[in-house]
């Protein structure tokens, strides 16, 4: 009778493992599962968009397989969803390895819907985003690449090589957004933020024209070149690296960029000034590294160890 009992017992253990095995737990979401073709040509916005629609139920990650995306549209990630590729750390532009999202919609339309939407607790991770279409010679205008609402929006380790405008934290409410590991060169502005309400976190982020020069595609400007000279003059005529302005208690570290505008410029928001702490950034190479506006009367802003190449207006 206890060897029976025993051999019960064991019987029902084993059943009870083979129902938690790695063959019985859902696999992770992944979007060529959804149907997206990863060839660069046919335009996988919706096989994208359903993926992340698929993932929004518990809040799952969504795979992006080493391949190269074309994104003709613009992408929404729902509320506590990851967007992730291959990527563990931003890189200078390796097209034709890791994820690659080639954004092509909205071209001429600056005011267009961004190519990705961030919802609140949802994170962009690990992917490298190229607009090919983009021409020093004839610049075109995009929407923002990323822009963020609600809280709790990340972006971590994400090459932007040629973006017009980058990040946007400023045209929506938000608090507590993360960005870290960001490495790329827009041509108009960096990283905005506004109506932030709570603390954003901002760190390693190296805006850089080498990051579209080394890309090795077609119509990147490299040096030495005619095309060269023209991307760092329009640098220097229109981009602006870092945008704050009303944001409470802004935390930047380890932040830099080159051929500037302006360097850090800090405006007057829709309601108010911000106050931001920044440490170990700087700007190189611009007739302006630092142009304050205003800040917060109680609390203004902070430079440690920072270095900038450049005139400072206040």
């Amino acid at each position: 009778m206890k060897r029976i009992i025993f051999a019960l017992l064991v019987f029902s253990l084993v059943k009870g493992v083979q129902a938690q095995s790695p063959d019985n737990i859902n696999k992770p979401i992944n979007v060529v599962e959804y149907g997206a073709r990863a060839d660069g040509k046919t335009d996988d916005t919706d096989a994208f968009q359903k993926a992340l629609d698929a993932a929004s139920a518990k809040g799952e990650a969504v795979l992006i397989p080493c391949g190269t995306y074309l994104i003709a549209g613009s992408l929404t990630i729902p509320q506590g969803v990851t967007l992730q590729g291959n990527w563990q750390a931003p890189h200078n532009t390796a097209l034709g390895k890791g994820s690659v999202l080639f954004a092509t919609g909205s071209a001429g339309n600056e005011n267009g819907t961004p190519l990705i939407n961030m919802t609140q607790n949802s994170c962009l991770k690990g992917v490298t985003i190229f607009y090919p279409d983009q021409d020093i010679n004839n610049v075109k205008p995009y929407p923002w690449t990323i822009q963020g609402r609600g809280t709790n929006c990340s972006i971590i380790d994400v090459t932007l090589a040629n973006p017009y405008k980058a990040i946007d934290f400023g045209t929506y409410s938000n608090e507590l957004h993360f960005i870290r590991n960001v490495y790329g060169q827009p041509l108009k502005i960096g990283i905005f933020v506004d109506n932030c309400t709570d603390i954003g976190r901002i760190e390693n982020v190296h805006f850089n024209p080498n990051a579209w020069s080394v890309c090795g595609y077609k119509n990147a400007p490299r040096p030495p070149s005619v095309e060269w000279d023209k991307f760092v003059k329009y640098l220097t005529e229109n981009f602006e690296g870092f945008i704050f302005a009303r944001t409470d208690w802004e935390y930047v570290s380890n932040c830099f960029v080159i051929f500037p505008k302006i360097g850090w410029h800090f405006i007057r928001g829709e309601k108010r000034f911000g106050n931001v702490l920044i440490t170990q950034s700087g700007a190189d190479m611009t007739d302006t590294g630092v142009q304050v506006d205003g800040s917060q009367k109680h609390a203004g802003l902070e430079f440690n160890n920072c270095q900038f190449m450049g005139t400072v207006v206040i």
